[in-house]
């Protein structure tokens, strides 16, 4: 009931901030319950997301009065790959240097060391047990925000971590489910039949499919995933290196060095496969 409660007051807050007051006095009761109820299933998921990463880096997370510019991001979606990272500064130190004697002693009895499940150390070592406790948060902030393509991503990334291929398979075409043709879930099922299943003709049908429908559903938005179409291009271009089908891969670096933030790097990829495929002639 605590957290409803400040879901709630958080709410009540949001919808107040975005001027939503007059919308919902002229859309009457239902459609006051209708907002608010997916509001609030919107906030508490992405709570549970939040509680997620706190896992993921074992315990070692900010507050909300600690310095949270390093964790913009949420550092197990971006160690999945999908999302471009916004944070900054230095996300081992938002504590910060101890003020004195007794802080340093009581750091003791909390976590204070920047870690990320499955980090191999000196002192730490992958253990799938510690990455499952990701998992429960992560499905339930898909059942409460499904239409999240993220949450599905980056789950079926860790399940995929743990070697269960299937459930992260069964996971991300419940997603598809939920919501049908979506580029991010599609790139994943390929990278699942890439990776998992060495099956290059599913992966490629998949990827060409989350190609198709980034065009339509990003290209035309103001602010588009370039950082996904980014990651599709990528892996096409590479599949169609190695299975022989140079032209088609230099097809897709050719649009990938338009966006990429190293073109540079684009463009030696590019005329490695030219060079290559001249010695070949």
């Amino acid at each position: 009931m605590g957290l409803l409660a400040s879901a709630a007051f958080a709410l009540a807050a949001t919808l107040g901030g975005m001027g939503w007051s007059a919308t919902l006095m002229t859309g009457g009761r239902d459609n006051f319950s209708t907002v608010f109820l997916g509001e609030t299933r919107r906030l508490l998921a992405n709570h549970f997301f939040i509680k997620a990463d706190a896992y993921f880096h074992g315990g070692y997370y900010p507050s909300v009065f600690d310095n949270q510019s390093a964790y913009q991001t949420a550092h197990f979606v971006e160690d999945a790959g999908h999302a471009e990272s916004k944070n900054e500064g230095d996300e081992h130190d938002f504590l910060g240097k101890p003020r004195n004697f007794l802080d340093r002693f009581g750091r003791n009895f909390y976590p204070s060391e920047h870690i990320h499940l499955g980090d191999e150390s000196e002192h730490r070592h992958e253990h799938h047990g510690e990455e499952r406790e990701i998992l429960p948060w992560m499905r339930l902030a898909a059942t409460l925000d499904p239409e999240n393509p993220v949450t599905y991503a980056a789950t079926a990334y860790w399940l995929r971590r743990m070697n269960k291929v299937k459930e992260a398979e069964q996971f991300l075409r419940e997603g598809l489910r939920h919501l049908p043709g979506d580029p991010q879930i599609l790139f994943e099922l390929g990278q699942i039949h890439r990776d998992a299943n060495n099956d290059f003709e599913k992966a490629r049908n998949l990827w060409e499919a989350a190609l198709r429908r980034w065009d339509e559903r990003e290209a035309p938005k103001e602010e588009p995933n370039v950082f996904l179409l980014n990651q599709i291009l990528a892996q096409l271009a590479k599949l169609e290196e190695e299975t022989g089908r140079t032209s088609q891969a230099l097809k897709y670096l050719q649009r990938l060095k338009t966006i990429s933030p190293y073109p540079e790097s684009i463009e030696q990829w590019m005329a490695r496969l030219r060079n290559s495929t001249d010695q070949n002639k």
